[in-house]
């Protein structure tokens, strides 16, 4: 007797044929977390050697000792994103982002449970050791997206069955950080998840309707945040309060044009004494300064290479949970790191976000570390006839 393949055994069978993992993606994200090594220590000396003096930290390397645990930390989930089985990783989306929405939730909601730092909260405080939600909602919302748009992928033209399931979470995750306030993860979760829906089949109308909503919620929280407006005109007009709002990008902008062509040299910058972030959100440019603008174009040409991996994924995976998460967690990397480096370079305005693997920062290295995992455990199940 002949019996049917159900449409879960042959999701599975699209799932368990595997080849060899794309190498490439590994050997690209060693190799950006060592330069974030070497550039975490060169920009956080001077203010290192500044608390040291001053008795507050034990050493003046104690943000780069802090950076080097985190990468090795970041190497165990590494493996774990590699190790973890596909079949198990779609049943665990729907608990990820919703222990993400608790943290969230927790942070918005139970001050005494969160840390606040520069006027924003958004530091989750479990007393052994503090993280950041809005870190774990890009990797989470990615997983979520990607196993909904494969269950309704012959309803996500639908409005009904499609777009307003897609609404609704974005929204919830949209009023959660807004709630922060971080305007820069909400930007940069709302673009990755719009970029999954057009992928996974979205209808035009729809994406349309997307981009209105949009445009105009993101004027409404600008409008109505004087420090966001604030933002913009000092974008628009850097030099007109060079010492105040204006410092941080008028510092950057110095840092970028004193490089030149070959740059001051690795260590030798003299703007990380002065620029504000200058090892967290701002590191790209004490690297443009100390590496100048041929070797940061070839720095910034290390991550197009793993879009263009990232790409040969999703083009060759015959399962469209594959296909759809390593969409997503390519465009995440690659598009975080445009965002920041746009931003310090003062072609879009400040938003926040650190620099993917550079940056000084645990949860933010630890989340990525985790995603590119998994990107690295999805290239292998990829068909070379494709």
């Amino acid at each position: 007797m002949i019996r049917t393949i159900s449409k879960k055994e042959s999701k599975d069978k699209e799932i368990d044929k595997k080849s060899k993992p794309d190498f490439l993606i590994f050997f690209t994200i060693l190799l950006l977390n060592i330069l974030g090594l070497i550039f975490v220590l060169s920009s956080s000396l001077p203010q290192g050697q500044r608390f040291f003096r001053q008795n507050l930290i034990s050493s003046p390397y104690i943000f780069f000792y802090n950076q080097l645990r985190s990468f090795f930390a970041g190497l165990v989930v590494f493996f774990l994103g590699f190790i973890v089985p596909i079949k198990i990783l779609r049943k665990l989306s729907i608990y990820l982002v919703t222990f993400t929405i608790i943290s969230l939730l927790i942070v918005a909601f139970i001050p005494y449970l969160s840390i606040e730092y520069g006027g924003a909260r958004r530091w989750l405080d479990l007393k052994i050791f503090t993280f950041q939600p809005s870190e774990m909602a890009k990797i989470s919302i990615i997983l979520y997206l990607a196993d909904l748009f494969d269950s309704k992928k012959n309803k996500i033209k639908s409005f009904s069955f499609g777009f307003i399931p897609f609404i609704i979470i974005l929204l919830i995750f949209s009023l959660l950080l807004i709630k922060q306030p971080d305007l820069g993860t909400l930007s940069l979760i709302a673009l990755v998840s719009v970029i999954m829906f057009f992928v996974a089949g979205a209808d035009p109308l729809h994406l349309l309707l997307m981009g209105l909503a949009g445009s105009l919620s993101l004027w409404y929280t600008i409008q109505f945040a004087p420090y966001r407006m604030s933002r913009i005109t000092v974008w628009l007009n850097p030099q007109d309060d060079p010492t105040g709002e204006g410092y941080q990008l008028n510092q950057s902008l110095l840092a970028i044009g004193t490089g030149g062509l070959w740059g001051r040299g690795i260590g030798q910058s003299r703007q990380a004494t002065y620029l504000p972030e200058a090892f967290t959100d701002s590191i790209f440019a004490i690297i443009a300064e100390e590496l100048g603008f041929v070797k940061a174009s070839l720095f910034i040409s290390i991550f197009l290479i793993l879009l263009f991996r990232g790409i040969q994924i999703a083009r060759k995976s015959k399962s469209v949970f594959i296909k759809l998460s390593s969409v997503g967690i390519t465009s995440w990397i690659v598009l975080q790191a445009f965002l920041n480096i746009s931003a310090i370079s003062g072609i879009l305005p400040l938003t926040g976000v650190p620099l993917p693997f550079i940056s000084y920062g645990g949860s933010s290295l630890a989340t990525l570390m985790f995603a590119s995992g998994l990107l690295f455990n999805l290239s292998q199940y990829t068909s070379s006839d494709s």
